[in-house]
């Protein structure tokens, strides 16, 4: 199932929409050990009713680049203290700066390549339970998915950025799923 629409998980069911899920579609070069390619793709049996509660998010074209300093949020019901092991009631959001790579680079290694997006470092950072949740940024007058929280991002203190990778990276994957699906 796929709930869209709940924002507060105390009184949101009653005008969330519940969506069954008809297919699920993995990426074919996932695995465990590593953050690349951590994406899914969910065929729903009915389609989601728009409203001012749900909306979508635009795809980027592939060869957009996200600049750093675009206005970015990520949403996400992580746990919002780490000592008590419980995710949030309500969903989280926060405004989150890009960085550049080289940032990044300085904290996380050589291996931070240009698959990859790199936020933070601004007060706010990432929790678990974030996972699988958006970055999203204005580009165009329009949210657009930058990258999605892997199991493997690379999680940050407020002081520390973090990694996620880019969707534009898995684009050519997407597009021929959703062409042939």
């Amino acid at each position: 199932m796929v709930v869209a629409g709940m924002v507060d998980r105390r009184t949101d069911w009653r005008i969330a929409q519940m969506l069954k899920v008809a297919q699920v579609f993995r990426h074919p070069s996932f695995t465990e050990r590593s953050a690349l390619n951590d994406i899914a793709l969910l065929k729903l049996a009915t389609p989601a009713n728009f409203s001012a509660r749900v909306s979508p998010v635009h795809l980027p074209r592939a060869g957009d680049f996200v600049q750093p300093r675009t206005p970015c949020v990520v949403t996400g019901y992580g746990y919002p203290n780490p000592k008590v092991k419980r995710t949030s009631i309500t969903l989280q959001q926060a405004p989150i700066p890009l960085l550049p790579l080289a940032d990044c680079r300085r904290y996380w290694g050589p291996a931070i390549t240009e698959d990859f997006i790199c936020a933070g470092a601004s007060g706010v950072g990432l929790s678990k339970g974030d996972s699988g949740g958006p970055l999203v940024c204005l580009k165009d007058g329009a949210w657009t998915l930058a990258c999605i929280l892997s199991r493997g991002t690379l999680y940050s203190l407020t002081y520390k950025p973090f990694v996620c990778h880019r969707i534009t990276s898995l684009l050519p994957w997407i597009q021929e799923t959703m062409a042939n699906n």
